[in-house]
């Protein structure tokens, strides 16, 4: 059986955290005193949709677009001395050492949807159609991992750079013929 206890502890109060080296104990699954890991992930997207249809008796034409971009700021982080603990049955048997903080962004360069679809009805067969057209594109700024209590030498820099660029083209064509039995039904006036 598997225990949790939460929290109360702001994550961003870095005071309260040099103080709170969190410890689970393996035998019960006890996670106290905090958690081994933060982060905070603040993202500002900017999200743009909008369709129009045009219908005129046996013909409609409906066309539109969706799209979102903008970036996710990630800041991992925890205690203070940059340690967490694991027990069994109350006796230490693990020292994790994290070397944190670090911060990096992602930026959701593109996530774009552009379709139209188009049908006509002539006597008791429709034609329709459509297509849409999807593109994914990410990427990362620039990034720096500067010295923490465990690694009090490290500074290393990663460029900004390109990641996933997806395209992709889908179809939909689509044909009906209105069965005898529902022509008889519609003369009749039954739905």
């Amino acid at each position: 059986m598997v225990f949790s206890a939460s929290s109360t502890v702001d994550p961003t109060d870095q005071t309260t955290l040099a103080t709170m080296i969190p410890v689970t104990d393996q035998a019960s699954g006890l996670a106290y005193r905090g958690m081994s890991g933060y982060r905070n992930r603040p993202s500002r997207p900017i999200q743009l949709r909008g369709a129009a249809s045009y219908i005129s008796g046996a013909h409609s034409v409906k066309v539109g677009f969706n799209h979102t971009s903008g970036p996710t700021f990630n800041h991992q982080f925890t205690n203070a001395a940059g340690l967490a603990y694991r027990f069994n049955n109350g006796v230490p048997n693990q020292i994790t050492e994290f070397a944190y903080p670090f911060d990096f962004e992602v930026d959701l360069d593109h996530s774009l949807g552009i379709f139209a679809q188009d049908k006509w009805t002539v006597n008791h067969f429709t034609v329709m159609g459509g297509v849409r057209f999807d593109y994914l594109a990410n990427s990362f700024a620039e990034s720096k991992l500067g010295p923490t209590v465990l690694t009090p030498a490290r500074n290393i820099t990663f460029p900004s750079q390109s990641n996933l660029s997806l395209k992709d083209v889908t179809p939909a064509p689509g044909r009906r013929v209105r069965s005898l039995r529902e022509r008889k039904d519609s003369v009749k006036g039954e739905p």
